[in-house]
């Protein structure tokens, strides 16, 4: 089962110095861009359900996915559901809205207290010659039941907080903490003119009285400023000519980015998207390694990995901004820059003209596919790089289609079309490090020194660097905490976490004033801690970014991740009450929200309620069985109650499952040592050293353990990492001695 950090998905941008007049204003002027507008993506991103918009086929035939029933049927002109519900019984529902035509339609049901669900059953619309014109379920690979988080009426299939900000214009969610109801609002029910543009009252009261001019156009922002591209003297690209701007990425990427906002937006596309969102780095459960796509992460993050964005290249170059189409579907579009007689050719790609391997977008944006039948293309615009895929463990462009050969035949066959290219090998750092590698983090160093790698691939390394947080990490995390981009000085403070707050203030109590809301959100919540024993003269600068955290959370509480980023905040504050509040909000808004009822298990924990700690814990199992993090607790919470071999069996499945870490391994080898099974526990520390190299604790245990069995051959493996990892721990120096001497 998959749980998903929970994204704040994409706000509209507006101007509140004018009002929002309708799409219907802009026709008489704009009538060649209105209709390129009406069959985009974008005009149909969210509709009434009608005859006209709904595609599939509400033939009163019942369907069943994961022994759920859905029945779509008509009643005169509507259109209607019967569908299990979190009772789990079947009751009758209408269709309120449309969402998206194509490759697929979701239908939207409102289930009450203004709470609109995006039922995950949907219609493929493509044709049946590519397999369409079928209900399919959107998460086929899942087993959903009544308590599955991705169940129709949860919190992950919510509209309004999940998808009407950007399938609508001017959407104002109003939610209710206290009742968790919404009486959400928008002026127009799809992404029209004023999502991109801005509300247009103005710019219409100008154009009625003629007086719109190039200097004044009654918007609150200008996203009319494309750049020039020309090509130098034997240059074979182009190169861009003008000031390099990123309003395209801030508008644009408010939507097509896998993010969390920092807030309802209150500003326009002249805005820095960084200065309004916290994007997702390239953490190993979004994208693969060398940074291509694995999850759903919206094409942002892949953007700006690219040598297309740190040249200048936005959105409108290759897209069509109304239509929303790319501007051509050939190589042509890629010839605007890339001079065509130069890699349109044979010569280049090694493949035959015109076919679709000799397309660039073949190999440099492969397609994966999400939705069951959407398929999106990467925009990281990689280079093929078979070897370093194989490596690591990415996709390899080439071997997808050329399944019979291996990677070092892909590689000689660039090789002859291209000769030697040198690439940075930051992707291998960053896979070493997702593995905990010993000395992983001397690789990470050296790449994040690199100003020519995009911010959030050094973000994503130093990120990683916090996982080796030692004197030396430190010191360079400290010249991160003042790089130019917020990502890159938001990751660096994250090397900091866990060390001590004498420490911690020192290094990150400047970045409570840095210019970006993303930056000081995530040094006060490193620095709250602090604040209880904080002296009387630096209070007030805590108080002040306390207040600015809580503020900007209270903005977005009806997305649990909040109650609980609040809820860490208030233990840290040592407000247990607040906290727990918080964390039955979240419960009360997602059930099933894992982070929630943990961290609530663990204050029933000490509150000394264990009959609450055991429900927590045995609900969360329910839904989460493959989550380590609810596998360790609940041993931890059967050996608080001296149930030890009850405990065994959850400590050891914790050591199982896709987010193990290490101290899972070592908590399992100590329980089963005090249980007099300390060679079992040898055999679990060995296979943990094995795949966690370097890890201190770890081998520390291992020697002892060996020590005290006497199986002294077995020591010199662990105790060589030791020496390299630690050479001058008093322990580790007592047995070299012991046993190299």
């Amino acid at each position: 089962m998959k749980f998903f950090i929970a994204l704040l998905m994409c706000l509209p941008y507006v101007a509140y110095s004018a009002d929002f007049v309708g799409s219907g204003q802009c026709v008489s002027c704009h009538e060649q861009e209105h209709e390129q507008w009406q069959a985009s993506d974008h005009a149909k991103s969210m509709l009434p359900a009608t005859a006209q918009s709904v595609l599939g086929r509400f033939d009163s035939i019942e369907t069943t996915f994961h022994e759920l029933t859905f029945k779509p049927y008509q009643k005169g002109d509507e259109f209607w559901v019967d569908t299990v519900t979190r009772s789990g019984k079947v009751e009758a529902f209408k269709v309120a809205y449309v969402f998206g035509h194509f490759p697929l339609q979701q239908y939207v049901i409102d289930i009450g207290d203004g709470h609109l669900q995006a039922h995950n059953v949907a219609w493929d619309s493509r044709s049946k010659q590519e397999g369409g014109q079928r209900w399919i379920h959107l998460q086929p690979n899942e087993k959903i039941t009544i308590e599955h988080p991705f169940f129709w009426q949860g919190a992950y299939q919510n509209l309004n907080s999940r998808c009407a900000e950007c399938h609508t214009t001017n959407y104002e969610k109003n939610y209710d903490v206290a009742t968790n109801s919404y009486q959400t609002t928008w002026s127009e029910v799809n992404v029209a003119c004023e999502t991109c543009h801005g509300p247009a009252s103005k710019h219409v009261t100008l154009a009625n009285k003629d007086a719109i001019s190039a200097q004044q156009m009654g918007f609150d922002f200008d996203l009319a400023k494309p750049l020039n591209w020309t090509y130098e003297a034997g240059s074979r690209t182009a190169v861009a000519t003008g000031e390099v701007n990123e309003q395209h990425i801030s508008m644009c990427g408010s939507c097509h980015s896998r993010r969390t906002s920092m807030g309802p937006l209150q500003s326009s596309a002249a805005q820095s998207y960084h200065e309004q969102f916290r994007i997702s780095n390239l953490s190993d459960n979004l994208y693969y390694a060398d940074g291509q796509i694995l999850d759903e992460v919206f094409v942002v993050g892949s953007f700006l990995q690219s040598k297309m964005h740190e040249k200048g290249v936005t959105c409108s170059n290759c897209h069509n901004v109304h239509t929303g189409k790319v501007r051509s579907q050939t190589n042509g579009l890629c010839s605007q820059c890339h001079m065509p007689s130069e890699f349109d050719v044979k010569e280049h790609h090694g493949h035959e003209p015109d076919s679709e391997a000799a397309q660039c977008v073949t190999c440099h944006m492969p397609e994966n596919t999400y939705m069951v039948v959407d398929d999106r293309r990467d925009h990281s615009f990689k280079v093929p790089r078979p070897l370093l895929a194989d490596a690591i463990g990415s996709p390899s462009v080439c071997q997808s289609c050329h399944e019979d050969k291996d990677a070092t035949w892909a590689a000689d066959e660039i090789k002859t079309w291209n000769g030697k290219t040198v690439h940075s090998d930051w992707p291998l750092a960053n896979a070493h490090a997702r593995m905990m590698r010993p000395n992983a983090e001397q690789e990470l160093m050296r790449y994040i020194k690199d100003d020519e790698l995009p911010g959030i691939v050094r973000a994503t390394l130093y990120e990683q660097l916090a996982h080796y947080a030692n004197e030396r990490t430190l010191n360079e995390a400290s010249e991160g905490l003042s790089d130019s981009d917020p990502l890159v000085r938001r990751a660096a403070a994250e090397v900091y976490r866990g060390t001590p707050q004498e420490m911690r203030w020192q290094a990150l109590s400047p970045l409570l004033e840095d210019p970006n809301l993303q930056v000081r959100a995530s040094v006060t919540a490193m620095l709250a801690d602090i604040q209880p024993i904080a002296p009387a003269h630096i209070k007030p600068v805590l108080n002040q970014a306390i207040a600015e955290y809580r503020e900007t959370f209270s903005q977005i509480m009806d997305m649990p991740s909040s109650h609980v980023a609040l809820a860490l905040l208030e233990q840290q504050l040592g407000q247990q009450k607040l906290a727990k509040t918080h964390y039955l909000n979240a419960l009360r808004i997602d059930p099933y929200y894992i982070a929630a009822m943990v961290n609530l298990a663990d204050i029933y924990r000490n509150e000394g309620d264990a009959k609450n700690e055991q429900a927590q814990y045995e609900a969360a199992l329910k839904v989460a069985p493959d989550s380590a993090a609810v596998q360790h607790g609940f041993g931890l919470f059967m050996l608080r109650q001296k149930r030890y071999d009850e405990s065994l069996k959850y400590l050891f499945e914790a050591t199982q499952q896709v987010g193990a870490i290490p101290q899972y391994s070592f908590v399992y080898a100590v329980a089963l040592d005090h249980q007099g099974q300390k060679g079992k526990a040898i055999d679990v520390l060995q296979e943990a050293t094995s795949e966690w190299p370097g890890q201190y604790q770890l081998l520390t245990t291992l020697v002892s353990y060996l020590q005290q069995q006497n199986r002294t051959s077995e020591i010199m493996a662990p105790l060589q990492q030791l020496i390299r990892l630690a050479p001058n721990a008093p322990q580790v120096e007592q047995w070299r001695q012991q046993y190299m001497n």
